[in-house]
């Protein structure tokens, strides 16, 4: 939007009522879409700095049965903590459920392999989610303004 056309429909409200609050909308919105566009960077920022060091962890989880065994040490000593828990095992848990996979059936599939089915399932949800909202938000968006918009009616109406 460029500044003839802001202008162009302020004169053409003070013409016909005398109310501009076109201007207070626009500078409302920009700062919402200023909010939001941070905290989608920000969330972009750690999703692409957390995801590798997580599958490295992972990865050295599987291929070094010595550090293996310190992680599950590590786990059993934090299992007290719940927080410290659910972080190192929402770490490890694709990695675990591969070696204790590869242990279990022994189909003679390598543990890695597993791994790559499992992390290639939870990578596509992933991306899946992350393509609903960088494509989707204009439907969404009109989606929820018009459920909005309909609670109000019926609320107004009653």
């Amino acid at each position: 939007m460029d500044v003839q056309s802001i202008i162009d429909s302020i004169s053409e409200k003070a013409q016909s009522d005398g109310s501009i609050d076109r201007i207070r909308f626009i500078e409302q919105t920009d700062n919402i879409q200023q909010i939001a566009n941070f905290l989608y960077g920000f969330v972009t920022t750690i999703i692409l700095l957390v995801v590798p060091l997580v599958i490295a962890l992972e990865v050295i989880y599987i291929c070094f049965p010595f550090i293996r065994d310190k992680f599950d040490k590590l786990l059993i000593k934090v299992e007290s903590k719940g927080t410290a828990k659910k972080v190192i095992g929402l770490a490890l848990r694709d990695a675990k459920a591969a070696v204790y996979k590869a242990n279990t059936t022994q189909t003679g599939e390598s543990a890695l392999y597993l791994y790559l089915i499992i992390k290639c399932k939870s990578m596509m949800f992933i991306m899946f989610i992350i393509c609903m909202v960088l494509k989707g938000t204009t439907p969404i968006i009109i989606w929820v303004w018009q459920m909005i918009k309909n609670i109000l009616a019926n609320i107004w109406t009653f």
